[in-house]
């Protein structure tokens, strides 16, 4: 949604943090301090009426590793989608640069205390899915 209204502006976010090689969340808020796309989602998800839980963890999943604020209760939740960022970024879909090669040495990997064998085979699966899609549209 920020990105159709400023899209020249995103794509030098998304330049900036790759070649300082930090993520774009922290780029992004230097552009628009307040409304980042966990804002806006987090503002969505209240028009949509979403359950408070889900809000909080669009809202919080660039902070895991940050935030004391997050609920107990959702705390493994924000760590799940945390992680998923930082699979797609390390597999390369995402434009965000890949910080950690490691991902069993992430905050979001020790929350959610999952076997290292387990996180390959997701790694595995999700490129394999992937790349079947991207097959059948080849």
């Amino acid at each position: 949604l920020i990105y159709s209204q400023y899209p020249n502006e995103y794509l030098s976010l998304f330049e900036n943090a790759a070649t300082l090689k930090t993520p774009f969340h922290r780029h992004e808020k230097t552009f628009i301090p307040i409304q980042t796309h966990e804002w806006v989602g987090g503002f969505l998800g209240r028009k949509w009426g979403l359950a408070k839980p889900i809000i909080e963890v669009i809202r919080s999943h660039n902070r895991v590793e940050s935030d004391e604020n997050i609920s107990a209760k959702t705390r493994e939740f924000v760590a799940l989608v945390a992680l998923a960022n930082l699979l797609a970024k390390k597999l390369g879909y995402s434009p965000e640069p890949e910080l950690e090669d490691d991902l069993t040495a992430s905050i979001p990997f020790r929350i959610l205390q999952i076997e290292p064998s387990v996180l390959t085979e997701a790694e595995n699966d999700l490129t394999a899915l992937i790349d079947d899609q991207l097959m059948s549209f080849g």
